[in-house]
């Protein structure tokens, strides 16, 4: 057996240059393989590199052989390596130009015809005949095949070229030729190495293969390094991207000829990518029409345009189109770029969802409009219907009769409320609920509804209550009708559901911190429990009564009535003044129904210049009444001719009323007109009396059946002093009439029923004592002239058993007066326990004394005789004020509301 060392090699000097050769293209493959361990560029690289390393590796060892066998050896085993290079370079090419998967079964046959050289021909004399002594070393004889390898490493080679270079003129990127030209320079000079075989056939030359493919290192190693292997084809990953995306991308050149155009843009017009190539875009879209550039400056663009793109069978398709001039290198317009989405779909379904909004609109419209009819349709006659129960309730009737007349006109307002209720709830369903922004009382408006509530509890053992902590503010700007509502609905089922105990109504400062911009704004956060001890809610119900026609139990329905809709309307109502409703209840203990209002704060003397006139004065007061129902004609004549106005004018229509009005020479001091009425409203019947010089001073009050809120604002927008919703009550019409007749204002809001309650009830109760009757009779004059009803009293005894029976708002008390003084009287007053009563002296002593004594007394302030109308009214205002004022019903200390009775 020969030894290793005759057996595989004997180191000489030729064998250097190609194992430097092999090594380096060694590192340079696992350099790469290492940097894009992801990448299968760099495996296929790698691959290649290691196949040529076994060749120049083995070729070491060929020329170094100490014997005949041992080179014939290490010549088998290279060409193990020269039979892979091409296929694993061809391989390689597909990776960079990402078509492997194009052709994988074409890659999978070159590497089976490698196999086949490896395995049928490498041990086999038809290749590697055997080996011949050159100067240099062994060198390989090929046999009878051995054109084959050459022809299939070159016919490979030549094909992956091929492939580099197609790529390479098609590409439009420098930095991408560059990365081409690199990789097809190397591989180029590397096939120089074929040189190797030429020995074979009778040239005795050294073979320098190695040299071509050392350079071939270099250059693919420059290459590498500077532009990175796995980004030799963005030109390829470009149009790929362009490929799968779901955008259109066409591209135009100056001339508007399509240079690339994508496979989605394809598709959706019905072409082949090659029906469009180099094409006018024009054939594609008018370019006359949509401006298209002939010489385009750089910064010209499209932006989201809609156009009507044509596609191959004529039909159009809608796009909204993007545009910009794309560059060359120097900055000059080398042509445009197109991105186009197909919006035909969702213009068509815009299309059918406008039609669908504007149908429901209509058909919004249609609801809107057959609620204000019904409203109408119903309010009216209920008019009526309550009207004439008022009216017949003061006639002279029996005991039968009346309970039967009260029967009616509760039933009356039980419908009118039940109505109200489900308007209140469609328009709530429909998001058309609206408010109305007015100035009110709120103490007053709570003390109302107590008012309102109380009689409901008579029958029952029931203590009610409220109580206004000191530190809420009285005057709002909001919508009091609303208010008003949600705390008599709460109210109503408290008393609803509660046989004995206490009901109250708790006003609080919110716990809420209020923003810097609501209280710039001047915006006041005010909470509102209504407490009973009533049968409870259970846990599992507390959640679902707010909802629309639910009660806590289904039995309740039976035996309390209701229509669920209550708690559903005021959680609303809540919400749209920016506050919340929740509900805290524990069965057989009692409910607490807490919501927060965010109101604006008022002014308080908001009202200062309306003086309701006195019922006396309404007399011989002259009337128009223009309604083109008569039912609501003989009503306001009945209701007129209660208070001596006389009505000179009942007429049916607007037209009539201008009419009779133009004839008339003495004209009317008050006109009282419906708003819904055909031919001409009542908004244009008021603009054309105001309109009308002449008619300057008539004041003028609307009714009418559409009580929805912003109904007022409108008839105050069209000229009118007053607004009455329908139906009518007699004290509400009377209420306003007096107001709207002592309105001295010159603007401002229009006067409701609300604000002429609220006056009506403002009214303050003055006891006076003075002995004096000249001195009685001023001062009742004065009084009655800004708004206060006064009673008087002679003497100190008097106005003290005055005072202990009957609530009044202020005290004026004469020092001087027979029986008992002024001095004495306040002390006992205020020893019997009356301390919130204010008492003015009347005194014509103005001494620094004389005002000590009042004050020790107990008085709180003074007038000296005789007493001057500006300083009475404003000692009333400032002593009448709420901070001052006793309310039935209330407390304002701060103490726990649970104690207040």
């Amino acid at each position: 057996m020969q030894s290793l060392e005759s057996f595989f090699f004997k180191l000489n000097i030729n064998t250097i240059p190609p194992m430097i050769v092999g090594v380096l293209m060694l590192v340079l493959g696992a350099v790469t393989l290492f940097k894009e361990r992801a990448s299968k560029v760099s495996s296929s690289f790698f691959i290649v590199t290691l196949s040529i390393f076994v060749w120049l590796g083995s070729l070491t060892l060929l020329y170094s052989s100490s014997s005949e066998h041992g080179a014939l050896f290490w010549a088998r085993i290279g060409h193990f390596g020269v039979a892979f290079v091409p296929s694993f370079f061809f391989l390689f090419t597909l990776n960079i130009l990402r078509r492997l998967k194009k052709y994988i079964y074409f890659g999978w046959a070159t590497i089976a015809i490698s196999g086949m050289f490896c395995v049928g021909l490498v041990f086999s004399p038809f290749l590697i005949e055997g080996v011949s002594l050159m100067p240099w070393g062994y060198n390989v004889q090929y046999g009878p095949y051995g054109f084959s390898l050459i022809l299939y490493f070159g016919f490979f080679m030549l094909i992956s070229l091929d492939l580099l270079w197609i790529e390479y003129i098609q590409s439009t990127s420098d930095r991408e030729r560059s990365r081409l030209k690199g990789i097809f320079l190397g591989i180029t000079v590397g096939l120089l190495g074929a040189v190797d075989f030429v020995p074979t056939f009778g040239l005795k030359v050294y073979p320098i293969g190695y040299i071509p493919v050392f350079f071939c290192t270099l250059i693919l190693g420059q290459t590498i390094i500077r532009f990175r292997l796995v980004d030799l084809t963005p030109s390829f990953a470009a149009s790929r991207i362009l490929d799968t995306m779901e955008g259109l991308v066409a591209v135009v050149d100056l001339e508007g000829r399509i240079s690339v155009i994508n496979k989605a843009l394809c598709k959706l017009l019905g072409y082949r990518e090659r029906e469009l190539k180099d094409k006018k875009i024009s054939l594609l879209f008018d370019t006359e029409k949509k401006n298209f550039p002939a010489a385009p400056d750089p910064d010209w663009t499209l932006h989201n345009e809609e156009m009507e793109w044509k596609k191959k069978d004529q039909t159009m398709v809608l796009m909204s189109v993007s545009a910009s001039v794309i560059t060359d290198k120097n900055g000059e317009p080398a042509g445009i770029v197109y991105v186009a989405t197909d919006i035909t779909e969702r213009k068509r379904e815009e299309r059918e969802l406008r039609l669908a909004k504007e149908s429901a609109e209509r058909a919004n419209q249609a609801k809107s409009e057959f609620l204000a009819n019904m409203s109408h349709e119903i309010r009216t006659p209920l008019t009526a219907v309550i009207g004439f129960s008022d009216v017949l309730s003061d006639t002279q009737l029996s005991g039968i009769q009346k309970d039967y007349v009260d029967t009616i006109r509760e039933s009356g307002n039980l419908l009118l409320a039940l109505i109200s209720d489900i308007l209140d709830f469609s328009k709530i369903e429909a998001k058309e609920i609206q408010l109305e922004y007015i100035d009110f009382n709120l103490k007053k408006l709570v003390e109302d509804v107590l008012k309102i509530a109380r009689p409901r509890v008579t029958s029952k053992r029931i203590e009610l209550y409220y109580f206004y902590h000191d530190e809420v503010p009285i005057f709002f700007r909001g919508d009091p009708t609303r208010v008003r509502q949600i705390i008599l609905n709460l109210l109503n089922n408290a008393i609803k559901f509660t046989e004995e105990g206490e009901i109250g109504v708790i006003v609080l400062p919110a716990e809420i911190k209020a923003s810097d911009s609501d209280v710039k704004d001047g915006y006041y956060t005010v909470q509102i429990s209504v407490r009973d001890t009533g049968i409870g809610i259970p846990p599992e119900k507390q959640k679902i009564i707010f909802d629309a026609f639910t009660q806590a139990d289904s039995s309740t329905t039976r035996q309390f009535g209701g229509t669920g809709l209550g708690l559903a309307i005021c959680k609303a109502l809540v919400n749209k003044m920016e506050g919340k409703m929740q509900v805290e209840s524990e069965q057989g203990e009692g409910s607490i129904f807490t919501f927060t209002l965010k109101l604006k704060k008022a002014d308080p003397s908001a009202f200062a210049h309306i003086s309701p006139i006195q019922a006396d004065e309404l007399r011989d007061k002259t009337v128009f009444v223009v309604d083109d129902n008569v039912n609501a004609r003989r009503l306001m004549r009945s209701f007129c001719q209660k208070v001596e106005m006389k009505i000179i004018a009942e007429l049916p229509s607007a037209i009539d009323g201008l009419r009779e009005l133009n004839s008339k020479e003495e004209l009317p001091d008050l006109i009282i007109s419906d708003i819904m009425m055909p031919e001409m409203d009542g908004y244009e019947f008021a603009h054309r009396i105001k309109d009308n010089p002449r008619f300057k001073a008539i004041k003028l009050v609307a009714i009418s059946s559409d009580a929805r809120p912003g109904s007022a604002r409108e008839a105050k927008d069209s000229g009118f002093d007053a607004f009455i919703a329908k139906p009518v009550t007699e004290r509400g019409f009377i209420n306003v009439i007096k107001t709207v007749l002592g309105d001295k204002r010159l603007q401002g809001q229009i006067v409701t029923t609300h604000m002429a309650e609220e006056l009506a009830k403002a009214k303050v109760k003055v006891l006076v004592a003075d002995d004096n009757p000249v001195n009685q009779k001023l001062v009742k004059i004065l009084l009655q002239k800004i708004g206060c009803e006064a009673e008087i009293v002679s003497n100190g005894k008097e106005a003290v058993e005055k005072a202990m029976a009957n609530e009044y708002d202020v005290c004026l008390m004469d020092m001087h007066m027979p029986v008992m003084n002024g001095i004495e009287a306040t002390k006992k007053i205020r020893k019997k326990g009356n301390s919130t009563l204010p008492i003015i002296a009347l005194t014509a002593a103005a001494v620094k004394e004389g005002k000590e004594q009042c004050l020790k007394a107990g008085m709180n302030d003074f007038l000296t005789q005789p007493v001057q109308p500006n300083k009475l009214k404003q000692k009333i205002m400032e002593w009448t004020g709420i901070k001052h004022r006793k309310v039935p019903y209330s407390s304002t200390s701060t103490e726990d509301p649970h104690l207040l009775s």
